[in-house]
């Protein structure tokens, strides 16, 4: 998204329509999906989201495109996560597709989930390979910004053709949420496909 003009609305809010379709449904439901914050009812503290700021900022966002992380998190069935890990500087949600497979959805430090990328979607919704010429660009893009004291985040995703085999299932927190032991095999095909 750094780097592109997009259409706000007249509250200073970006715009639904400034996105492709399948570029908005994998930003908004990779950002509501792949988070540990949550929202907060009003119940006990106030109502609004609650946990990491960077997360939040990020929920807050997807709210003002239009999708509520309730109404994501309704509407997908979790298989897996793989909560931030400081070693690897990245966290994963794997969800179940329509289709019978699943999505595995990746948030992280840029200069990593850079590395291990192999494709990206323009703005217009269309897969190209990630060449070495592109990739030395963003590379640049990402120093230039650390170097400036911004942090940036890279949001990744990969698709398969069919859900991992489970071996045993664990409830954490509350709703939709759950993490998944998997078996070692399983989760090294997951290791391999935040590849891209």
């Amino acid at each position: 998204i750094s780097g592109q003009d997009f259409v706000y609305d007249n509250e200073n809010n970006p715009s639904k329509e400034a996105f492709n379709s399948k570029v908005y449904t994998l930003l908004t439901e990779g950002i509501c999906v792949n988070s540990s914050a949550r929202y907060n009812r009003g119940g006990s503290g106030p109502e609004g989201f609650v946990g990491n700021k960077t997360e939040c900022a990020l929920l807050v966002y997807a709210d003002k495109l239009g999708r509520h992380y309730d109404d994501v998190q309704n509407s997908v069935r979790v298989i897996n996560v793989m909560p931030f890990n400081s070693k690897k500087k990245r966290m994963s949600t794997l969800v179940s597709t329509q289709n019978g497979g699943s999505r595995l959805y990746v948030k992280g430090a840029s200069e990593v989930i850079l590395e291990r990328s192999i494709r990206y979607i323009s703005q217009e919704g269309d897969e190209h390979d990630l060449g070495d010429e592109l990739r030395a660009q963003l590379t640049e893009v990402i120093t230039t910004l650390a170097g400036e004291g911004y942090r940036t985040l890279t949001l990744a995703y990969k698709d398969l053709d069919e859900e991992p085999k489970l071996t045993k299932r664990k409830s954490i927190g509350s709703g939709k949420r759950r993490s998944v032991a998997l078996e070692e095999n399983q989760e090294n095909t997951l290791k391999r496909t935040s590849s891209s």
